[in-house]
Parts: structure tokens; sequence; C-alpha cells
């Protein structure tokens, strides 16, 4: 796990990273922050340096998640979250956990199929995730592991993602699958729409304009049942947007970050790094 040298004196910023990604995804982000906040950014279950993911029946939601709580129970105070993807549904699963221990929740693209689902199964954005859901699993009963991350790539990003990956990041993201796989078993499976519906703090949905129509819909979907919630479209990004426009995404986040936990400061902190 890695952090901003700091005093614990200092607002938490807990950045969750995205499926087959690790916390370094949120370089930027956390050097951009880490002037006036304390930044944590964990690798979750399976990936990086995070706990090991081998249960295939169990709720990797819910591990991660108390990954999240048992950080937010060590600060002095509230604590912020930031999530991409997986990451953002992460936190959004610890802020319904424990809504008094979070201040607000910045999520780029949550990926709460569960949401899809309810709207119905067999609708097309429902459906092609849990197609994707279910090759993933095959693949990985047969011990195709970079095919699975093949797949999972290319569902994200277009055909040919995945192959014009570096060889190491090929590797890596192929080593990461069993928690992917688990992934979409556990936000096919999450709780619907009234969930979160009594989370009180302010909440920013980061939306990519030109993202997948699966994650389209689930910020539409989040953003009408939430009592404090505002949706931001980032321009000329996709679902990958904090990868590929590191810079641009942290900058945005920072700013709403840096207005909910030093309000007196307004957004020149966020800038200043």
């Amino acid at each position: 796990m890695r952090t901003n040298p700091s005093s614990t004196a200092r607002p938490l910023v807990v950045c969750l990273h995205s499926s087959g990604a690790t916390g370094r995804q949120w370089q930027a982000l956390a050097e951009r922050l880490g002037g006036a906040l304390r930044v944590v950014v964990p690798d979750l279950s399976g990936h990086g340096e995070g706990p090991s993911w081998t249960d295939e029946r169990g709720d990797i939601l819910k591990a991660d998640a108390e990954i999240v709580l048992a950080l937010a129970r060590e600060a002095a105070g509230a604590v912020h979250l930031v999530g991409h993807s997986w990451g953002g549904a992460v936190a959004l699963r610890a802020a319904r956990l424990q809504p008094q221990r979070f201040a607000s929740v910045a999520a780029y693209e949550p990926v709460l199929f569960r949401l899809l689902r309810d709207r119905g199964e067999r609708r097309v954005p429902a459906a092609s995730v849990a197609a994707i859901g279910r090759a993933l699993r095959a693949d990985l009963r047969a011990g195709a592991r970079r095919l699975a991350a093949r797949r999972f790539v290319d569902f994200w990003n277009g055909p040919g993602a995945f192959d014009a990956l570096a060889p190491m990041r090929q590797e890596a993201v192929a080593a990461r699958m069993p928690a992917v796989a688990a992934h979409f078993g556990a936000l096919w499976n999450d709780d619907g729409l009234d969930a979160f519906r009594a989370l009180p703090m302010p909440v920013r949905l980061y939306v990519g304009a030109r993202t997948h129509q699966v994650t389209r819909l689930v910020a539409e979907l989040l953003a009408a049942a939430l009592p404090d919630a505002r949706v931001q479209r980032m321009t000329a990004m996709g679902h990958m947007g904090p990868l590929t426009h590191p810079n641009t995404v942290a900058q945005s986040i920072a700013a709403f970050v840096t207005a909910q936990a030093l309000p007196d400061a307004g957004v020149e902190v966020a800038r200043a790094a």
C-alpha cells in the first residue's frame, strides 16, 4: 500500500483502482492532492500488492470494501473516496456500509452492473455484461487467462486493445483475471438502486463522452437516485479515462475533492501541484 509522506492529521483521501490495474493508476491525482491532503492508493484483492484472491464463491466486493473501511477506521476525521470502474463500485459499497465515515465520493464510471440487471436481463446493456462475465469464467476454467485478459480489455476498449498493450502489461492483466472475473459476479449480485437512495454525502460521477453504453446508463440511473449527486462529462475520453488522460481526470477530481475537504481553500490547492 502506497501513501504520500504526511501527517495523519490531514484529511484522508482513499483512491481505488479499476479492474486489472493497481493503485499506481492514481499517481497524477496523488501528486496533485498530496500537498494538502493525505492520499492512500491501496491495491485491492488479487491486484498488485493487495491480498490474494482465490475464492471463486467469495464476495470480493465485500472484501475490498473492508479494505477501505479499515483505512477509514484509522483516520482522525472524515474520509473522501475516489474510485474508477471497479474502484468506484467499491467506494460506493463502503459509503453505503458506513456513511458516517465518508464526506464525499468521486467515482469515474462505477460499474454497478446490478442496476442494469434490474432494468431487464435481456436488454442489450445487461446482456452484454452477463455474456462477458460468463465468457471470462469459462476461459479461466479452461486455464486460458491470456484469452480472458484479451476478452476483458477489448470489451472496454475495442478490438485490438489488448494486443496493443506492452507484453509486461498483458501479463500483468492476465495474472489478475481470477479477481476480475470475480468482480463481474459480485457486481451482478450487488444491491439494487434503492440501496443508494439514502447516501448523504456529495457524490460526483464522471462519465467519458466516448464511453461504453453500459457505464453511461449506470451513471444516469445512479445520479437520478442519489440525493446529492452531479454528473460531470469528460470530453475526448472513454471508460479508461483515468488511465488514458490521467492529468485531465486528476485536475477535475482534485478540484472536487479539495472543495469538499478544504472548502476554505477553494480549487487553488488542487491546482498547486
